[in-house]
């Protein structure tokens, strides 16, 4: 991919603006009494392609 000069310039901004925008739901989310965020699970290839997706389904099943 080549970015062009206007792009480059703009590329600052943009980036700034979509963390504040994670920020206002992170803020927003946080007022509701809700915890929202980032989870990264370290697993071998193996598992995270045979257990993990139905692990991570029952999670999000009996989150509601």
């Amino acid at each position: 991919m080549i970015v062009t000069p206007e792009g480059a310039k703009l590329a600052p901004i943009v980036r700034s603006y979509l963390a504040r925008e994670k920020e206002m739901y992170e803020l927003a989310a946080e007022m509701q009494g809700v915890s929202i965020g980032n989870l990264t699970i370290a697993a071998y290839p193996s598992v995270a392609t045979t257990w993990l997706p139905e692990l991570v389904r029952n999670i999000m099943y009996h989150r509601t």
